[in-house]
């Protein structure tokens, strides 16, 4: 990472100390600062994260209210968004920073794996990922949320966009990605790769969260219709 690019990185957590930890410790080294927002975790959470950084706030909110927060109290040039149960590649950022350099890129975004392996988990992020390339891409949605969030954004662009859409618990990514659209370019960074956690596919199973998925996105891409306030776990 160059010194000259300063990178924070924002990250919402609720309930993850199982998960948080790696999380934190994939990003520590890559990164000018972490910052946490945590909501009202009922676990040890906060304690698991006050081991890597002492940026932590802890207010009830969704995850578009938290991940504003986090930016708003962020000192890099570029913020990385990352949920708590994803974890990154020890060159993620070194891969991906560069890209931002050019005028016309505002984010960039790698390639998601679970982190449990298996056919249902490998198939359901081999169709996310046909999904990214060959549908979203086509329309305008860079596919920056994936499996699990971690895209690294221009600060200033950021800012200027208002950031992440407060009314949305989730196709928050896919807003902000289309509002980047239309004033830069979302760059995907194949050999970048993040591994995220399947564990709410497992508790809701794979069908019943995915018609969620489709049946709120369906209705907020064509039907301008706001989804659920608060995002089911």
């Amino acid at each position: 990472m160059q010194e000259s690019m300063k990178v924070s990185c924002v990250i919402t957590t609720k309930n993850e100390e199982k998960l948080a930890g790696f999380c934190l410790q994939s990003i520590k080294d890559q990164v000018n600062e972490m910052i946490v927002v945590n909501s009202n975790s009922e676990d040890r959470t906060v304690d698991v994260c006050s081991n890597y950084t002492d940026k932590i706030f802890e207010v009830q909110c969704n995850i578009p209210e938290g991940r504003n927060l986090g930016a708003a109290h962020a000192n890099g040039d570029f913020l990385l968004f990352i949920c708590a149960d994803t974890v990154l590649s020890p060159d993620w950022v070194d891969l991906t920073l560069p890209h931002l350099v050019s005028d016309d890129v505002v984010a960039v975004y790698g390639r998601s794996l679970p982190i449990e392996q298996g056919f249902k988990q490998t198939l359901t992020y081999c169709g996310l990922e046909l999904l990214d390339t060959f549908l979203f891409r086509r329309i305008g949605i860079a596919g920056i949320g994936g499996g699990g969030m971690a895209v690294i954004v221009k600060t200033n662009v950021f800012r200027k966009l208002g950031g992440f859409d407060e009314r949305l618990a989730h196709v928050e990514d896919s807003d902000l990605s289309m509002r980047l659209g239309k004033i830069g370019k979302a760059f995907f960074e194949r050999k970048a790769v993040s591994c995220s956690s399947v564990r709410s596919l497992e508790k809701f199973g794979y069908m019943r969260r995915i018609w969620y998925w489709s049946h709120e996105s369906f209705n907020w891409l064509f039907r301008h219709k706001l989804p659920r306030k608060e995002y089911p776990r």
